[in-house]
């Protein structure tokens, strides 16, 4: 399950330039059962998602082009030039926080992995 790890990384710290948190994105949960959970989200220009983390591995599928900044706790910044179709591979318990550094929409799903073995 995703955890909301509230506005600021553990220890309080802020990632480097960044101001008030970001508005958030539309977040829609289409499948959620005992061996996966699927999310839609679309960011407009600017939106993004507070830090978080998520209990278990995902994978990340975009549906257009175009750059996003993902913050780990660390503090490290990552600019992910999203190609329509790619992918990004984030493993289980990675506290971080992601927002639209482009300036279209980007739309995107999120497919978490509850179970690893069947």
């Amino acid at each position: 399950m995703e955890k909301d790890a509230g506005h600021s990384a553990p220890g309080g710290r802020r990632p480097p330039n960044l101001g008030d948190p970001h508005p958030p994105g539309t977040k829609k949960i289409l499948i959620d059962d005992p061996v996966m959970r699927v999310t839609y989200y679309r960011f407009r220009p600017g939106e993004g998602n507070i830090w978080h983390k998520h209990d278990y591995p995902h994978v990340v599928v975009m549906f257009n082009d175009g750059p996003s900044r993902a913050v780990n706790e660390d503090g490290s910044e990552t600019v992910l030039m999203s190609e329509r179709y790619g992918h990004v591979l984030v493993p289980a318990d990675v506290v971080h926080e992601v927002w639209n550094e482009s300036e279209e929409t980007q739309y995107f799903v999120e497919v978490e992995f509850k179970q690893t073995t069947y």
